[in-house]
């Protein structure tokens, strides 16, 4: 392999790395927007685009599946609106 190649060859890892780097950062920032929704949402009154982002972000990477977050969560979220005016 010449120089050339081998530089190349490195620079794409780099760049490989740095985009994987990138991309688990956007699920950290994801989750977190998630854990500050579900406290919001059980604490004060939230906004209705805040629901998509919440239901989008809980699908994307809830631990509750489908099922459990729409006989539980989404009763129990309910109820927290309503008791916080919603």
């Amino acid at each position: 392999m010449s120089g050339g190649q081998w530089n190349t060859t490195r620079e794409r890892k780099a760049l490989q790395r740095e985009q994987r780097e990138q991309e688990r950062e956007q699920i950290r920032l994801e989750k977190r927007q998630l854990r500050d929704l579900r406290w919001a949402i059980e604490r004060s009154t939230i906004e209705a685009s805040d629901w998509q982002d919440l239901l989008a972000l809980q699908s994307a990477h809830g631990r509750e599946g489908p099922i459990q977050l729409w006989r539980e969560l989404i009763p129990y979220w309910r109820d927290c609106q309503r008791i916080n005016g919603g």
